[in-house]
């Protein structure tokens, strides 16, 4: 994983260095536009993982296969209405709104037609990859990174090798291996699990059942959306290609951190979900909550030694390092670790299956992103202000969704805050107040940075040993080591 995060930086390097800042930040707006017609696709994506997940937990694989013939169906539908919004209303605002040179307009369209393209791919993809994720095969996520990251290589050897526009070669590169990639995921599904049946002729009840728990996930999907592509392309309204380019740089920074760490809650989203089916809610709970410590604890880890120095890595990282990157890479980080409260408890909502009132209300809260942000930048505040907005917001969508889970499955929120949040932000603040130290007394330069790295990482795991982890949890930990030292 840690290679592959490495691999992944390194190919951002070269394409940034390839492309040039203003054309980097035109690949990345583009993209992020054709995102936006993701409205209805990253709410079924969790509505058909939730769904798979529940039928092999009740063990019904007919049951299972109604779920696949009816996801497939709407997202074969979902990938007609993108292609002709896309070329048509989305053509237009490219052509009309977006900020980006005359000279370069030809090259942004041959950007957004493969950007498109491949978000049609990715839309076909995503019930293979829920089937994937509900029968917990994990070690395939691996297997096929390490399979992008030959492939992510391969291009930046013939982007470097390449006399044509660069941006145009790189968006076609980019469009081929996703399809390469898809191919495996649903070759891997129909070997692996034959019982697979995709039926024309599907339940309409689950149908509307799907449709209905869709919809109100669809609120979240819009309030995400609004946060990272809309507010992406407001910075290009009013500050152009290379904000975005430094936003994208940010991004791809943040990503990879929670990449890391996202493979545990993708990991957890099954067994949460089995465990509800099965009315197992004892087991529940306490997954619930170790869940949402150790993502936590995992996140913040990586995260503050990565603050502290991050200015320096990117300086070593980048040939050209954009305006803005290292103050927006620190935000989006902090509004990460914030955002990682909700990763368990919005998959156990799903487990629920009763989403109607939490979407709703984290929905319509995260939405106020979109229009605080551009009232902010339209009296002349600096970009920086979006992601402070962000932060802001996303402590108030993790304590009213606290509210809402404790409604729907009787779990306090006050003891999550107890137990987990409480506990986890004290231990973050004395591990950070040590990095900070460390950080200011030393010079710059690989040597302290090395130093601040491993004081960084010793601190948190023992602040979080000795204060956010339970009882049971120090056992577990002292039991394994226990058993290492005797294997040795």
């Amino acid at each position: 994983m840690i290679a592959t995060v490495v691999v992944t930086l390194y190919t951002s390097r070269v394409v940034l260095q390839m492309l040039g800042i203003s054309d980097f930040g035109i690949y990345n707006v583009v993209g992020g536009f054709v995102l936006m017609f993701g409205i209805f696709t990253n709410s079924m994506a969790s509505t058909s993982q939730r769904f798979f997940s529940f039928a092999l937990g009740s063990n019904n694989i007919k049951r299972f296969n109604e779920v696949f013939s009816v996801t497939m169906s709407i997202y074969i539908l979902l990938s007609i209405v993108v292609l002709l919004l896309g070329e048509t209303i989305g053509l237009w605002f490219l052509k009309n709104k977006l900020v980006i040179e005359p000279s370069r307009l030809e090259a942004a369209q041959y950007v957004y037609q493969f950007s498109l393209l491949s978000f049609v791919v990715t839309i076909i993809r995503i019930p293979f990859n829920s089937i994937i994720i509900s029968y917990e095969r994990m070690n395939f996520y691996a297997a096929i990174s390490v399979l992008e990251v030959i492939l992510k290589l391969l291009c930046v050897y013939i982007l470097v090798g390449s006399s044509r526009d660069k941006l145009i070669v790189y968006s076609i590169l980019s469009f081929f291996v996703l399809v390469l990639i898809t191919f495996c995921f649903v070759s891997f599904c129909f070997i692996k699990f034959k019982r697979i049946k995709f039926v024309l002729n599907f339940n309409r009840q689950l149908f509307s059942e799907i449709a209905s728990y869709s919809a109100w996930s669809t609120i979240d999907s819009i309030a995400n959306i609004s946060k990272n592509q809309g507010v992406n392309v407001l910075l290009n309204i009013f500050f152009g290609t290379v904000v975005n380019a430094s936003r994208s740089v940010a991004v791809q920074v943040n990503s990879q951190v929670v990449s890391l760490v996202g493979n545990l809650q993708l990991a957890t989203a099954p067994q949460l979900t089995k465990l509800y089916a099965s009315e197992k809610f004892d087991d529940l709970r306490k997954l619930y909550f170790q869940s949402s410590r150790l993502t936590f604890f995992m996140l913040f880890t990586l995260t503050l030694p990565l603050f502290l120095e991050i200015d320096q890595l990117i300086s070593w990282w980048l040939v050209e390092v954009p305006a803005k990157t290292i103050s927006f890479t620190r935000l989006m980080l902090i509004n990460s670790l914030v955002d990682s409260f909700c990763g368990t408890t919005n998959i156990l909502a799903q487990a629920t299956g009763k989403i109607k009132i939490y979407q709703l209300i984290g929905g319509l809260i995260m939405f106020l992103n979109l229009p605080i942000s551009w009232l902010l930048l339209r009296i002349g505040y600096p970009p920086e202000s979006t992601f402070f907005v962000s932060i802001a917001i996303s402590f108030l969508i993790v304590l009213s969704r606290l509210i809402i889970v404790e409604r729907l499955t009787k779990f306090a929120a006050s003891r999550y805050v107890k137990s987990v949040i409480w506990p986890s932000l004290l231990a973050s603040s004395i591990s950070a107040s040590i990095g900070f130290v460390i950080h200011n007394v030393l010079p710059r330069g690989f040597f302290s940075l090395c130093i601040v790295f491993s004081i960084s990482i010793l601190a948190s795991v023992l602040s979080f040993y000795f204060i956010a982890a339970s009882r049971n949890e120090r056992g577990i930990v002292l039991n394994y080591i226990q058993l290492k030292l005797k294997l040795k």
